[in-house]
């Protein structure tokens, strides 16, 4: 992170390592041609044919019934996306450049953030995004320069938010400031109070000897902070801790598609963002008229409980759960109604002393049966006694004398 007045550059980092920034630039339009061309020193991946942890845990195919994103158009504010993917190919919008292209570069992380998103099925592949009908617009506002590291603006950066307000119905940001920019602040307000859900991830700082940095914008209000699992369930050591965190997604060894073709596994909690803005793209295509409002706290009230403790938010994101459920308070500070006094039923009333006599008589047939046991048992004892002496009375001993059929003391 580069530290600096904000009349500097503020460091945005990629919520996977590294730092950005640099100077503000001009905001360009790109057609898909265009942008294959941003990535034409790209060398394809291995294709990984294998079902991806994350696909087993979510269960896309269970909510397509329901849902596909279908109609629902997901900004991600990143380093632009690759469609000359196999997957990625017909569901990108063109991309807005907001900085000058860098020929000759190869990063891969926003094709990589938008393939959870809606990455296509394809024969003998596992991986597919979790909402594959919706629409991904890729606006680009980093890059690599020579040393290696993505650099944006802060300013670039505001004006990539609230150009996403006015195109998007969600904005994915898997990018983190540790500084708190007004401009930044604002656009991210303005797109809340345009009724777009905005999700963020919380960054990869987290401090085993002392509490973690803020994370901007996930740390604004109204934004859905994503923080990161392994999985086993654990949280991934690095995904920060704090309020800001409001829900966990896989993020840890997750698949995702590669510039040109092929996959790859990474983590940190850029990917687990993606995968709850996927969430959100589901529900607003299934429940249209929901606000933005309306589709945090639903997919908050929908997490899988987690492992507890810090870190977790209200849990795991849970797709299914957020597009199906009916009944949910999707306002949590609406104020529950009074409880109504206990009356009693008298159905219910009725019913209860039913099964009390029941009970009762129950309980005395069993006591009747057991003591017909006992005698019975006591009979037997007695015919066998009566059958050995022959039904004769028991001989009582002598007075003074040896007992009947016993040997006598001698003299």
């Amino acid at each position: 992170m580069i530290q600096g007045s904000l009349a500097r550059t503020v460091a945005i980092a990629v919520a996977i390592a590294g730092t950005l920034g640099g100077p503000a630039a001009s905001v360009q339009v790109a057609t898909g041609p265009i942008l294959a061309g941003t990535f034409v020193e790209c060398a394809p991946s291995p294709p990984d044919s294998q079902l991806p942890w994350a696909q087993r845990l979510l269960e896309p195919r269970r909510v397509w019934p329901h849902a596909t994103g279908a109609g629902v158009t997901v900004a991600v504010i990143d380093s632009g996306v690759d469609t000359r993917h196999p997957q990625m190919d017909g569901r990108i919008a063109g991309q807005v450049d907001m900085i000058q292209p860098q020929p000759g570069q190869c990063t891969s992380h926003g094709t990589e953030v938008a393939s959870i998103i809606n990455a296509q099925t394809e024969p003998g592949i596992g991986f597919h995004g979790l909402a594959p009908q919706a629409t991904v617009l890729p606006i680009r506002v980093s890059d690599r320069g020579e040393d290696g590291i993505a650099h944006t603006d802060p300013g670039v950066f505001a004006e990539a938010i609230r150009l996403a307000a006015t195109r998007a119905d969600v904005i994915n940001i898997s990018m983190v400031m540790y500084e708190d920019d007004p401009r930044v602040r604002e656009a991210v307000a303005a797109a809340v109070a345009a009724d777009v859900v905005v999700v963020a991830a919380v960054g990869n700082e987290h401090r085993e000897d002392g509490p973690d940095p803020t994370p901007y914008p996930a740390a604004y209000p109204g934004v859905l902070g994503v923080g990161a699992i392994a999985e086993d369930g654990s949280r991934l050591p690095q995904s920060q801790v704090g309020p800001y965190v409001d829900v966990v997604a896989p993020g840890a060894d997750v698949h995702t598609a590669q510039p040109v073709a092929g996959h790859q596994r990474r983590s940190g909690t850029s990917y687990a963002t993606a995968f709850v803005s996927a969430t959100a793209a589901l529900v607003l295509s299934a429940r249209p008229g929901l606000t933005a409002e309306n589709v945090v706290n639903r997919i908050m009230a929908t997490a899988t409980p987690s492992r507890g403790g810090p870190g977790y938010g209200a849990g795991v994101v849970n797709p299914y759960r957020a597009v199906t459920e009916e009944a949910l308070f999707v306002n949590p500070r609406e104020s529950l109604p009074a409880v109504a006094p206990w009356s009693t039923d008298l159905a219910i009333a009725a019913e209860q002393a039913r099964w009390q006599r029941m009970s009762e008589r129950a309980l005395l047939v069993s006591l009747v049966l057991l003591g017909l046991l006992v005698v019975v048992a006591s009979g037997r004892s007695i015919l066998r006694r009566g059958r050995a002496r022959g039904w004769r009375p028991p001989e009582e001993p002598t007075p003074g004398g040896p007992a009947r059929g016993r040997l006598g003391s001698s003299t």
